[in-house]
């Protein structure tokens, strides 16, 4: 649905050639520049890296968000704040790389290269920020951990990988989701009270307000919360009944019919966010109950395939739940196997 033409211009796959721009050249007047600015490793775009951002503008930010709003947020902002703050920027050309390989399978190694160094490189620089994030420094490091999430959905899907734990170890994008959650907790209010937020900032907590709201049940949830009270471990009750109310929430918002395109895709990734701390580490343990939690999760996966960079994970994902499960737990996640359309 939102597939971007592959008729950009060619790339040059020789990363070597540095006929380039200034970045000071291609900074916006209105960027105020930042200390952060000076972390740029060099004062030169490579022709391959400006390709990269200029098919992050004409064609990935548009593939990012449903909302005309949203995308020109993507399309604009994003790339601007990314002039004072290096890691937003090498998200940007992460981003880009990761689409582009999609359209070029030819290119697609070199591409896929890309986009992982770029965005290895952009962690490091952002993880250690995280805690300290406060004032100017909050919303690229907000922005970057949207950012990361796509990114995360968008490369290539090892076959240990269960979205949230891969071989029982928490991801960096989690890790960097968690700290923004940490310091909204934390600091909510100082946050709020900032200026230099922009309304996506501001649409993202409204929803998020209607999603603690959010208390209806789901008539396929409330039967797995009742298969869950009525068979599984009394010490892990309350943490798996955790995880599935918030689950429970984001049906609620994804399945409403006022809710946008664009609700409809953040109200199925705020999950990701919102999951309690225990029932992860029952899903790092593999835990049957709580995959069976999880592989409800994938219904709403499937209906966003319409964006490229979650297009695959659903199956992916019941799949190898599928797998881990014995014969017992599989006759609980029926609903979702058929919801899906998957088979073993």
């Amino acid at each position: 649905m939102f597939e971007a033409d592959a008729s950009t211009p060619r790339m040059h796959s020789e990363s070597s050639s540095r006929d380039a721009l200034s970045i000071h050249q291609l900074t916006s007047p209105s960027v105020t520049s930042t200390p952060e600015a000076n972390q740029y490793p060099t004062t030169w775009f490579s022709v391959f890296e400006l390709e990269l951002f200029h098919h992050f503008i004409t064609s990935t930010s548009l593939t990012l968000a449903c909302d005309p709003v949203a995308r020109n947020f993507w399309r604009v902002n994003v790339p601007q704040l990314g002039f004072s703050h290096p890691y937003l920027l090498k998200g940007v050309l992460s981003i880009a790389a990761l689409h582009l390989a999609r359209l070029r399978p030819q290119q697609r190694d070199y591409l896929l290269e890309q986009a992982m160094m770029n965005h290895t490189a952009a962690s490091s620089m952002a993880l250690p920020l995280i805690t300290n994030a406060s004032g100017e420094n909050f919303p690229p490091i907000f922005h970057f951990s949207m950012l990361t999430t796509i990114i995360t959905f968008a490369r290539p899907r090892a076959p240990d990988n269960f979205l949230i734990v891969s071989n029982g170890i928490l991801p960096d994008w989690f890790l960097i989701c968690r700290g923004i959650r940490t310091l909204l907790q934390s600091e909510g209010e100082a946050v709020l009270s900032m200026s230099s937020l922009d309304a996506l900032f501001y649409a993202g907590m409204k929803l998020s307000i209607r999603w603690e709201n959010a208390n209806q049940e789901h008539e396929r949830l409330k039967d797995l919360e009742d298969t869950i009270r009525s068979r599984s471990d009394p010490h892990k009750i309350p943490e798996l009944c955790d995880g599935l109310l918030t689950l429970r929430r984001c049906f609620n918002l994804f399945f409403t019919s006022d809710s946008s395109e664009e609700e409809r895709m953040r109200s199925a990734l705020m999950w990701l966010v919102k999951i309690p701390d225990p029932f992860i580490e029952l899903l790092k343990s593999h835990d049957s109950e709580a995959l069976c939690v999880l592989a409800f999760f994938c219904v709403l996966l499937k209906r966003l395939e319409h964006l490229w960079w979650i297009e695959g994970w659903a199956f992916h994902l019941i799949e190898r739940i599928y797998t881990t499960l014995d014969h017992r737990y599989r006759l609980w996640i029926r609903w979702p196997l058929e919801e899906i359309g998957w088979a073993p």
